[in-house]
């Protein structure tokens, strides 16, 4: 049985041939007629008799026409349609390409020749059609009437397309009636899945090929320039630099990569994408084997930072990308490559901390560009992140205390006094400079932002985890960044001065070295020295994390302006339930893979954030001989947050990232909604799990 294009059977005979069929009763109707009126005008004339003789003739024509000639029609139609049906069925039988019918549950009901072969089943195979593909699901069948997708799998080293379609034929069996197997199963709804599978292997390899082929561009910078290879003895200097440059060269043209040297400490690649592709698998190698050169003691160790561009359709949008991925790799500290893949950004390296930079150069451009920002906007705002801790807190103070000293209305966007920082927010009620409006939430920062308006972003580069997200959105305004933590793909874009020091211990540190180099004359009080301090000393877990010279240079600078040691020891000393929660989960951690220690913090009593006590619990876990990193989650606003800490050996901010967070080398977070504390503790093993075994830790 046939469907016509509306569903509709077309079984029997249509009205075209029912016409052509039935013509002589047409014709004896008209003829009988006339015969009729001709004996009424003229009875039994000559004329008459003829039309009544002829008449009759042609009835018993017609009689025979029609009982006769149209049963032998109608049986040789009959026939030509049940051979036309069997050729068609022995066509899609032996169609070339692979073809399957299904009811809606997968289950197989018909195969043709093609699909028996590839499959090697037999004629009477009736599994579920999932056994034999496993990509090919009921729940990823069109459910709609007439619905059709596509799944794309391969099976047995081919590549193949699968073209499904969803038809309902009502109550009749249609086009398949003639297909035996489906006769014998009931299916209520008349609905089937028709499968047709398209080989694809070869357009497959002539794509891969394509894409193989494609151009990336690398650019590569040689770290620390100026304090290692200009620091090298005049008789060992251009010997260490040129095993540098052969390093370098040797590694890109292995892959018939274009090497130049474009300046003493910058070079440029180009190469083809499976030549990247060997890049990723030996995790750029060249990083490690550059750190492996004997430059002489008392010399800081060269390393490189890579950056490569890929993706883009024109040439030097690639060379854009290139140079956008190095200045990720650079924000993060250097000694590793990054790669902008389009929108997609891979990270390889940056295992170990890099040597602190001495140099003040940058420091006073940057206070002196911050000042020019400022001096030509009215008003500045300036806030950190959400959740706020007390470096966050300490440098949004400094900045504005340095707007405040160039004569401009300042405001703090703070949406949320949390108890990390409440015992310095208190000091500060009441105090000359900090009356009513200065602290602000985020609506009140929108009203108040406008043309002449400067945002200054402080301990954070990610725009969806400041204050208020809004206001960097907003075309008038001036944006200024200041953070410490190593820079993510969702930075900041749009910012008129940007300024991450990954070196820098704390945000509190960089703005406390920005205030020296201001040439204005700024004397902080007390109250304020201390916010900034705390910061430092949060930071760097009380001078023993990330403290360099600079760490002890603003600390001095701020124990000048008034800072009490003792006093802000006190401030952030912790109470007892929440001694209590930081000793018990100490003690209940689990150690994982030899060196990983994860915790669970819990404290509902203390008036402290749990995300602090999380804090420091994982820099009690450190103390702990032989842990290499720690992990402590604690549930905090219905989300799981991670605190990782480290010292040398362990890159936190590598793992955090696969958490969907970020951080430093040493010290890095993570916030997971949607999640309980068991679940995110077995994601955090099967993340190092997978760092391990691919030797990214």
């Amino acid at each position: 049985m046939a469907l016509d294009k509306k569903g509709k059977s077309t079984y029997g005979l249509g009205h075209n041939l029912k016409m052509i069929i039935n013509w002589p009763i047409t014709v004896w109707a008209v003829f009988a007629g006339l015969v009729v009126c001709m004996l009424i005008l003229v009875p039994w004339s000559v004329f008459s008799v003829i039309m009544l003789s002829v008449f009759g003739i042609y009835s018993i024509f017609a009689l025979v026409l029609l009982f006769i000639t149209r049963k032998k029609l109608k049986r040789e139609l009959i026939g030509f349609a049940s051979s036309y049906s069997h050729m068609q069925q022995e066509l899609l039988f032996n169609v070339s390409i692979p073809y399957c019918i299904l009811d809606t549950s997968g289950k197989v009901l018909w195969m043709n020749k093609n699909m028996h072969a590839i499959t090697h089943t037999s004629g009477d195979y009736n599994q579920n059609i999932a056994i034999l593909f496993e990509e090919l699901t009921p729940n990823k069948f069109p459910t709609e009437k007439g619905g059709k997708t596509e799944i794309r799998f391969s099976f047995e080293e081919k590549d193949y397309k699968a073209d499904i379609k969803r038809v309902d034929i009502g109550n009749e069996a249609g086009d398949f009636s003639n297909i035996t197997k489906i006769k014998s199963i009931p299916i209520p709804e008349m609905s089937f899945i028709a499968v047709g599978l398209e080989d694809i292997t070869e357009i497959n390899a002539y794509i891969r090929k394509i894409h193989d082929k494609q151009l990336a561009v690398a650019v590569i910078d040689i770290d620390n320039y100026e304090d290692s290879i200009e620091n090298i003895a005049e008789s060992r200097k251009s010997f260490v630099v040129g095993i540098i440059d052969k390093y370098i060269y040797d590694y890109f043209e292995k892959v018939n990569a274009f090497v130049k040297k474009i300046d003493e400490d910058r070079f440029i690649a180009a190469f083809t994408y499976d030549a990247l592709d060997e890049f990723t698998k030996d995790q750029f190698s060249i990083l490690e084997k550059v750190k492996s050169v004997d430059i002489g003691k008392g010399v800081i160790q060269p390393t490189l930072s890579i950056g490569i561009g890929a993706g883009a359709e024109k040439y030097n949008e690639t060379h854009d990308k290139a140079k956008a991925a190095l200045f990720l790799a650079l924000g993060r500290g250097g000694d590793q490559a990054v790669i902008k893949d389009g929108e997609k950004v891979s990270y390889f390296g940056g295992k170990v901390q890099m040597m602190e930079k001495n140099t003040r150069v940058k420091i006073r451009v940057k206070a002196q560009a911050m000042r020019q920002i400022i001096e030509v906007n009215d008003n500045v705002i300036v806030m950190g992140h959400q959740n706020p801790d007390i470096d966050s807190f300490g440098a949004a103070v400094g900045i504005y205390e340095v707007a405040r000293h160039l004569g401009k209305k300042a405001y703090i966007v703070l949406n949320e006094v949390t108890p990390g920082i409440k015992p310095f927010y208190d000091r500060f009620e009441g105090r000359e400079g900090y009356e009513d409006g200065v602290f602000i939430n985020s609506e009140e920062a929108m009203r108040m932002s406008g043309e002449n308006t400067v945002a200054i972003v402080v301990d954070v580069n990610d725009p969806s985890r400041v204050e208020c997200p809004k206001l960097l959105e907003k075309e008038a305004i001036s944006i200024v960044v200041f953070d410490h933590h190593r820079v993510c793909e969702r930075q900041i874009s749009n910012a008129d001065l940007s300024y991450v020091d990954t070196f820098a211990s704390s945000t509190c540190e960089m703005v406390t070295e920005m205030i020296q180099y201001m040439d204005i004359d700024i004397k902080l009080m007390g109250f304020e020295a201390d916010a900034l301090y705390g910061g430092i000393v949060i930071d760097t877990d009380g001078f023993k994390s990330k403290a360099g010279p600079r760490t002890f240079e603003a600390a001095a600078f701020l124990r000048r302006h008034g800072t009490d040691v003792v006093r802000v020891r006190k401030l952030l000393r912790n109470d007892i339930d929440e001694y209590k929660a930081v000793t018990d989960a100490v003690t209940n951690a689990e150690m994982f893979r030899d060196g990983f220690m994860i915790s669970i913090y819990n404290c509902e009593n203390s008036e402290t954030s749990p995300t602090v006590g999380a804090s420091k619990t994982a820099n009690q876990l450190m103390n702990i001989k032989g842990v290499k990193a720690a992990f402590v989650l604690t549930m905090y606003k219905g989300a799981v947050n991670i605190s990782a800490r480290s010292l040398d050996e362990i890159n936190v901010q590598l793992v955090m990232e696969k958490m969907g967070g970020g951080g430093h080398l040493s010290i890095a977070g993570a916030q997971i909604k949607d999640a309980t504390l068991d679940e995110v503790k077995e994601r955090l093993k099967q993340v190092i799990d997978e760092m391990i075994n691919n030797k990214e830790i």
